[in-house]
């Protein structure tokens, strides 16, 4: 990606500073302090979508749920790489710099539609999550054959029913 538009190297602790109080907080399960992407696009249709996201948890719901997560890609034609991984206290402190443990599967074909997509998932089993902590997750999605030459689609949400802090999407496309 050009200077300016790549998502960084090393996580920033800066990224604590948005943390809420958890007692102040009502209603909401988490906080999404930071959504970020950075999406690069290549004549030929190959493509590079870094992502970080940055969540606070805020009950214990959010926690068990948070503590597993999944990353979806396309096997034969995506390449999925895990840049970081950390778990924090509020104040920055790091509970864990990695994933406890990771799998790749394949998703099963439906047997309502049963149509083979080669659609695979990367389980990731995160260690020491729990109410009030950061989750801190950055990943790289390379499409390595586009499905068509010079096709691509680009789609970022924001809103919903939990707030978020900051929230960033760069479109990166050749001339």
């Amino acid at each position: 990606a050009q200077s300016g538009t790549a998502l960084a190297a090393q996580p920033s602790d800066s990224i604590v500073r948005l943390a809420l109080d958890t007692a102040r907080v009502r209603g909401a399960p988490f906080v999404t302090l930071l959504d970020e992407g950075v999406y690069r696009l290549e004549a030929d249709g190959r493509s590079r979508l870094e992502l970080r996201q940055v969540v606070q948890l805020l009950d214990g719901n959010a926690a068990r749920s948070a503590a597993e997560r999944s990353l979806a890609y396309q096997g034969g034609t995506q390449a999925l790489t895990v840049r970081w991984v950390r778990v924090l206290r509020a104040n920055g402190d790091v509970i864990s710099d990695s994933v406890a443990q990771s799998q790749d599967a394949e998703v099963p074909v439906s047997m309502n539609n049963p149509i083979y997509t080669g659609q695979r998932v990367r389980r990731l089993s995160l260690a020491g999550v729990g109410p009030g902590v950061i989750i801190d997750i950055a990943y790289t999605l390379e499409q390595r054959s586009p499905p068509r030459p010079g096709d691509f689609m680009a789609r970022w949400t924001l809103g919903g029913t939990v707030p978020v802090r900051r929230s960033r999407f760069v479109v990166d496309a050749p001339n």
